[in-house]
């Protein structure tokens, strides 16, 4: 099921990937794209400052737990 919620966890997920905190799900190796990992922390920032200004703490209580 894709929800908004998953869709925020799958983006952290990457983010760890590119980071190097965990290994690549598809090659098996740990490998780090810091300016990947930037990218979508960006995304996530931004996500996150949209869902505050509709008061959607469901989500934003998610997205604090990652």
């Amino acid at each position: 099921m894709c929800n908004q919620g998953n869709y925020i966890i799958s983006l952290g997920y990457q983010a760890m990937v590119f980071m190097g905190e965990v290994e690549n799900p598809a090659s098996k190796l740990i490998e780090k794209n810091l300016p990947q990992a930037k990218f979508i922390i960006d995304i996530l920032v931004m996500l996150r400052e949209k869902i505050e200004r509709h008061d959607d703490f469901t989500i934003l209580e998610e997205l604090a737990d990652f």
